[in-house]
């Protein structure tokens, strides 16, 4: 992943820990056309390696850098773990895009952030929904917007694309749909 970066001219910095935090696989049947996702257990995160994490995240993040928090969080961690990394960032003026689930997500939605990236489910849970129509989902993805949650909300809609809310109105984009061979 490193090189894939790299080659892209992404500047990384990286921190090897003692334990794979994720593990997932996607098969894909070529008669049928359908994809089965696998997510595997994780292992634990190690908390004396959360200093050494922060350490590195306060010395190579600068103001007007974008922080990308992506993926669930790793078991160990606090909940608000997330929510207190974003704290610091967004005091020293760093934008934050977060695309989590679950816990993490609902509670780093009390910070200012820049742009959030739920999935249809995902919005209407944070709606209080079981599901939302797609009138529903823009004006619930446009609330986020008006309330300052986040400047941008991007929620994917998977084979469908994606719709983007932010403070001039909504935008879709389509789905590629060519396959990889």
């Amino acid at each position: 992943m490193v090189e894939l970066l790299q080659e892209q001219n992404v500047q990384v910095i990286s921190m090897p820990i003692s334990n794979l935090t994720r593990e997932n696989f996607a098969v894909f049947n070529t008669e049928t056309k359908l994809q089965y996702r696998f997510g595997m257990p994780t292992n634990p995160f190690s908390e004396n390696e959360l200093a050494p994490l922060e350490v590195l995240i306060n010395e190579h993040v600068d103001t007007n850098d974008i922080f990308v928090i992506s993926g669930s969080l790793p078991k160990g961690l606090p909940t608000d773990y997330y929510s207190k990394i974003i704290q610091n960032l967004t005091a020293k003026g760093i934008k934050v895009i977060v695309d989590t689930s679950g816990p993490a997500f609902n509670e780093v939605l009390k910070n200012e952030l820049f742009l959030i990236k739920p999935n249809q489910k995902e919005l209407a849970r944070l709606a209080g929904k079981e599901s939302l129509n797609k009138a529903a989902q823009e004006a619930f993805a446009m609330q986020l917007v008006t309330n300052k949650t986040a400047q941008y909300v991007v929620v994917s809609l998977g084979k469908d694309g994606a719709f983007m809310a932010h403070k001039n109105g909504i935008e879709y984009v389509s789905a590629p749909r060519d396959f990889c061979k």
